[in-house]
């Protein structure tokens, strides 16, 4: 499973692998800010962090197994324009 971040729609798509290889659409998530660039898993996967820097946000969500996604927080003291994100683990 991945995950990519939409700047134009402010959004997130999840994919996986059909089972020629080919990305399949599982589903898309909304985020809080506009200009989704970045984003980081965590907890084995468990966790997504996406990056919106023209709103300075970062939206925390926890993944099931599916793929689903539910946004669990919101960041929203950073500043406009942040570019990047990490994680550990």
């Amino acid at each position: 499973m991945f995950f990519v971040s939409n700047a134009g729609s402010a959004n997130i798509s999840a994919y996986r692998l059909n089972p020629l290889g080919a990305p399949q659409l599982i589903g898309i998530a909304g985020t809080a800010g506009a200009g989704t660039t970045d984003s980081a898993a965590a907890g084995h996967g468990r966790f997504l962090y996406v990056e919106s820097g023209g709103g300075g946000t970062v939206d925390a969500f926890s993944v099931a197994g599916d793929g689903a996604r539910t946004k669990v927080g919101t960041v929203s003291v950073l500043p406009t324009g942040i570019e990047g994100i990490a994680t550990t683990g």
